[in-house]
């Protein structure tokens, strides 16, 4: 923070990371202000990640349409860093907006934001630039209840260089339609948008995504498939008549869906009904002022882009634990100075006793913790649908707990969120304990005290959760 770039920028404050670039909000030296998106310095010598990156402003303003976010310039810093200047936007993504609602968002509420967003997809389409990365993370809802369609950085555009993206793979499995997952790229057309405008309104409205899959292979076949489960099934309170126009959309032929954006908002508005409740600009003013993503980004990278649903394994599956409401559990973490992003890391304050058990931290034990913990965040942004976490950020927090055990008083308050677990035996090196705590940690992870609002219980990465059984074998 405080960096210049190209002389005249001053980062202010980092909006969001991801897989190619970096946002941040930033002043410029006559003190105007905007969003500065940085491709990451590691991709720098990469002359077709650098061109796509670029193309993203030609792209974004070729549509000339109000719902989109304006790319006011692209630019080198002295390094050659290649960065885009965009407008800085007040609110937060869809992600944001449906997990500070409880998980799910009103119907009213949801239509409104498929109006929109496929007012802009009209528009976009009739200019020949097909998005490919739709999703709650790329839909921001501005405080005034606009929505801008984010990221165009994987889009194509009419005129393109025919093959371009022959044997690549672009998107994100949960909200990609078949023939994208399979990377029929002569297939992928406005259709293949709406498809993935349905899976948004799929996650809004239920809470689900489109596939139940239990690791990230089996959410690629599941998209390659593209057979989504039907919206009444997990959610039968919807009105039938949304839930068929949405299943329409996210048919896995393209022919079956509606032809283009306008018939299937048509579509939508004549099953909509009537509706009461908040409005989309009264949820967003709801929303604090500086959102966990306030800017996010797509994932163009095959390893990031399948990171969205991750594994379910039933044995992990715990009832819901805590004996406090969630906010009062956060206020008396807050008293030790777990708050903000810190209480996505608490189920790791067990495991650290766990590691403190025979009185002293080796080496390998700070190994197999740093592996964890890069799967924890890599999961906890998964179940997220955004980059909210940093491994930095982990790493700080555990780093307080390493030099000494955590606080006697810490883990009484968690032994009292969790009442149903118990830590027996009697002596610290116990298996009896060790596997008190190993449970403990689990349950803690899976009582959504706020990394998972929504109630995404028991849910690990496969990377998460063989990375804690051998920190549990080597340690127990």
């Amino acid at each position: 923070m405080g960096a210049l770039v190209r002389g005249k920028w001053r980062l202010d404050r980092l909006l969001g990371l991801g897989g190619m670039a970096a946002v941040y909000a930033a002043t410029h030296r006559n003190q105007s202000r905007a969003a500065l998106k940085l491709l990451l310095p590691e991709l720098a010598p990469d002359e077709e990640i650098r061109k796509r990156f670029l193309r993203e402003g030609y792209a974004a303003n070729t549509i000339g349409h109000p719902g989109v976010v304006l790319i006011y310039d692209d630019d080198e810093d002295v390094d050659g860093t290649a960065f885009l200047v965009m407008e800085l936007l007040e609110g937060g993504t869809l992600n944001d907006l449906r997990r500070h609602a409880g998980g799910r968002l009103p119907v009213p509420v949801a239509l409104s934001i498929a109006e929109q967003t496929l007012d802009v997809l009209a528009a976009a389409h009739d200019k020949g630039v097909v998005h490919r990365d739709l999703k709650p993370t790329n839909l921001f809802a501005l405080r005034d209840g606009r929505i801008k369609v984010l990221d165009f950085g994987i889009a194509s555009v009419r005129g393109a260089a025919v093959g371009e993206d022959a044997g690549l793979q672009l998107g994100s499995f949960a909200y990609m339609a078949p023939e994208q997952a399979r990377s029929e790229w002569d297939r992928v057309d406005g259709r293949s948008d709406l498809f993935a405008v349905a899976a948004t309104l799929y996650r809004l409205l239920s809470g689900e995504y489109i596939h139940a899959a239990k690791s990230d292979r089996e959410l690629r076949e599941l998209a390659v498939a593209g057979r989504a489960r039907p919206l009444a099934a997990v959610a039968p309170e919807l009105p039938s008549a949304v839930c068929a126009e949405i299943d329409r959309a996210l048919s896995p032929s393209p022919d079956d869906r509606h032809p283009d954006a306008r018939t299937f908002w048509r579509s939508l508005a004549r099953v909509a009904g009537a509706g009461a409740g908040p409005t989309l600009a009264e949820l967003v003013a709801q929303l604090p002022e500086s959102a966990p993503e306030s800017l996010p980004l797509s994932a163009g990278a095959e390893q990031n882009a399948s990171a969205t649903v991750v594994a379910s394994p039933q044995g992990l599956a715990r009832p819901p634990a805590l004996a406090m409401s969630r906010r009062d559990a956060l206020d008396r973490l807050a008293a030790f100075g777990i708050a903000g992003s810190d209480v996505y890391f608490v189920d790791t304050i067990p495991l650290l006793e766990m590691i403190w058990a025979d009185g002293v931290v080796q080496r390998e034990e700070i190994d197999l913790l740093e592996r964890f913990l890069r799967a924890h965040v890599q999961n906890v942004n998964a179940l997220a649908g955004g980059d909210v976490v940093s491994y930095e950020a982990a790493r700080k927090f555990v780093s307080r707990f390493l030099d000494e055990r955590p606080d006697p008083a810490l883990l009484t308050l968690l032994r009292k969120l969790l009442p149903e677990t118990g830590l027996g035996g009697d002596e610290p090196q116990s298996i009896a304990r060790r596997r008190a705590i190993l449970g403990f940690c689990l349950d803690i992870g899976s009582a959504c005290i706020a990394a998972y609002p929504d109630g995404d219980r028991g849910r690990f990465s496969h990377e998460e959760q063989r990375a804690f059984e051998e920190i549990f074998r080597t340690l127990g």
